[in-house]
């Protein structure tokens, strides 16, 4: 091959690497491939989520993709290469956060959560699709997925008055009634139930008349992946047996829990109740925390965390278990002070003294009634005693012979 030949063939090479390089480092695809649409990818993106993950994950991974990319505007690939896609998806993910109006806001969590399955497909087009030379999304600034402050329960009274400011809220939020967003609070606080379970409950979910009635949820649609079987006080039957007769698929239909958060507040502002108490937020997911509160009150540990259905009482106890002032105050005034003027024996005892203390009452009495049945002879209707079988046979002596009298 003549020199010239070399030449024009090594520079040409040189001139494609080139090419190439200045194309990966401001990845500008092919024209073809920068017109390739996204929805397919998006498809088989689902795919490969769901050989790891369960249905109802994957189908939330989709449907955040493609909020995104509807949100922002992108149809093709060449739409997620242009410049300034970085700052549109932060801009789109942190408005998630105030919404359009005060019932329409979605959580910090949440919305750091959408743009976190936005950027899993971005990476998966870079290193496995091998359709955009980087990642664009690599360096989005999501929000916070670290709880913002403590959640709080609420008080029964607070809880009391949400729901009455639900029920006789004229608004709609969400495609729900306040009617039945009161219907929705109430059935959260008596269950436990998390925003997502509770918006996939269905008619045959619930067993109004079994004994006693409850809300079976199976593990497809759980948060750990274990059905959820749910006793229902009969006050809560009551208020849900019109609710579930009148729905045709879900009891509490559409996507508002994804959006629970602003939903949550207008009901809370519509009932003067404070967000904020002593560093402590108010969410929808309260409700949860409220539950378990109130069942710690009354209920053995092991009971609030089966109801609670967590993984140990250690996060029954240390997440679920609220106290409020009054409660510390009374605990204060039981500590066995100098000048402490109550009397009673009793009032310095911690509450697993006072159950200890009760059992071995209990066994006492207990042991007592079977010496007293032991020893005190029986009466027949007309008054005279006679022995029962752990007694002497009547008339008989020491020796067991029959006196002769």
């Amino acid at each position: 091959m003549p020199l010239a030949t070399h030449k024009r063939v090594a520079e040409k090479m040189l001139a494609d690497l080139i090419e190439r390089r200045e194309r990966g480092i401001a990845d500008m695809p092919d024209p073809a491939a920068g017109r390739q649409p996204l929805a397919p990818l998006v498809v088989e993106f689902g795919k490969v989520v769901g050989r790891k993950a369960g249905e109802k994950h994957t189908t939330f991974v989709v449907l955040n993709v493609n909020r995104v990319l509807a949100g922002c505007g992108f149809a093709t690939v060449g739409d997620l290469l242009a410049p300034g896609v970085t700052q549109t998806v932060e801009a789109f993910v942190h408005d998630l956060i105030d919404g359009d109006d005060e019932a329409d806001g979605m959580s910090a969590v949440n919305a750091a959560t959408v743009g976190k399955h936005a950027r899993q497909f971005t990476r998966w087009l870079w290193r496995k699709a091998g359709a955009i030379g980087h990642d664009p999304l690599a360096g989005v600034d999501l929000p916070s997925q670290a709880t913002v402050g403590k959640r709080r329960a609420l008080t029964p009274a607070e809880l009391a008055a949400l729901i009455d400011a639900a029920d006789a809220s004229p608004h709609v939020v969400r495609r729900l009634t306040g009617p039945n967003r009161a219907v929705l609070y109430l059935t959260a606080a008596a269950t436990g139930l998390r925003a997502g379970e509770l918006a996939a409950l269905e008619p045959p979910h619930f067993h109004l008349d079994a004994d006693p009635a409850m809300v079976i949820l199976p593990g497809t649609l759980t948060k750990n992946g274990k059905d959820a079987v749910q006793p229902l006080p009969p006050a809560v039957v009551a208020k849900l047996r019109p609710l579930v007769a009148a729905s045709v698929g879900r009891v509490w239909p559409g996507r508002w829990f994804r959006r629970a958060a602003g939903m949550f507040r207008a009901d809370l502002a519509a009932a003067k109740i404070p967000v904020m108490v002593n560093g402590e937020e108010a969410v929808f997911h309260s409700l949860r925390h409220t539950y378990g509160t109130m069942l710690g009150r009354s209920a053995p540990i092991k009971v609030v965390q089966e109801l609670a259905r967590h993984s140990t009482p250690m996060l029954t106890i240390g997440r679920y278990g609220h106290t409020d002032m009054g409660e510390k105050a009374e605990a204060v005034g039981r500590l066995p002070l100098p000048g402490s003027t109550d009397s009673s024996p009793f009032a310095h005892m911690t509450r697993p003294e006072l159950e200890r203390y009760a059992a071995g009452v209990t066994a006492t009495l207990s042991a007592l009634s079977l010496v007293v049945l032991r020893v005190v002879p029986e009466m027949e209707p007309g008054g005279d005693s006679v022995g029962h079988a752990g007694m002497k046979q009547a008339g008989r002596g020491r020796t067991g012979k029959r006196n002769r009298g």
